[in-house]
């Protein structure tokens, strides 16, 4: 579920669970929280049904939706910035 694509990127699934996410690759998502998995937290972020290519920055790492179905997120790519 996930896949390393590049030195510091990542292609993952978009129906992981947060917790083994966070445990995978060191992330920290909110506590707080109405989803569970990673296309939850990425509907969460944009409030809408996402597109192709569609992306934001949460905690350096750069979120970008590469495969949907229909209305679902399939899968994200994961690439993690450098510090600023």
């Amino acid at each position: 579920m996930i896949r390393k694509s590049g030195e510091k990127e990542y292609i993952v699934n978009a129906a992981l669970n947060l917790d083994e996410l966070e445990e995978e690759l060191g992330l920290s998502f909110p506590e707080e929280r109405d989803y569970d998995t990673l296309g939850g937290f990425v509907m969460d972020k944009l409030g809408r049904v996402p597109k192709k290519q569609d992306q934001f920055v949460f905690q350096n790492v750069r979120f970008t939706v590469v495969l949907m179905q229909r209305r679902r997120i399939k899968e994200i790519r994961l690439e993690f910035l450098p510090e600023a």
